[in-house]
């Protein structure tokens, strides 16, 4: 799709898909399958990039996919407890790629109080809708 600017700037092409990110969103869950994470809540962070189709365009003032979708999947996906960093990464995935606005969805999920000191461990994964 070529964007010709309005203030009589050169034309832009678009190269790829454009993303909606959320990043560093931390929230208070309940995760693990050890015997200290259970009946316990503790700090998560999510970061989440969606890759959307090629020429995907906001309707209006509706953006195509949104910010807020990510955040509504998140809260929705995490309301109960979840054994495995894994297991909610990939249903935040596969919740997201339903959207058929969005090719790819770019997820990592850490653990902020497991660790002494400033480490944290988690997951990072990639997924692509399948064809």
């Amino acid at each position: 799709m070529t964007v010709r600017a309005a203030t009589g700037a050169p034309a832009t092409r678009a190269v790829g898909g454009d993303k909606v990110f959320v990043d560093a969103l931390v929230r208070q869950l309940a995760v693990g399958i050890l015997p200290s994470e259970q009946g316990v809540t503790q700090r998560v962070r999510f970061s989440v990039s969606l890759t959307l189709a090629e020429g995907l365009a906001p309707a209006g003032d509706e953006p195509a996919v949104s910010y807020v979708d990510i955040v509504e999947v998140i809260d929705d996906v995490t309301a109960g407890h979840t054994a495995l960093l894994e297991q909610m990464g990939e249903a935040i995935a596969a919740r997201l790629l339903a959207n058929p606005g969005v090719t790819l969805a770019d997820i990592t999920i850490e653990k902020l109080d497991r660790l002494d000191g400033a480490g944290v461990f988690g997951v990072h994964m990639v997924r692509e809708r399948a064809a």
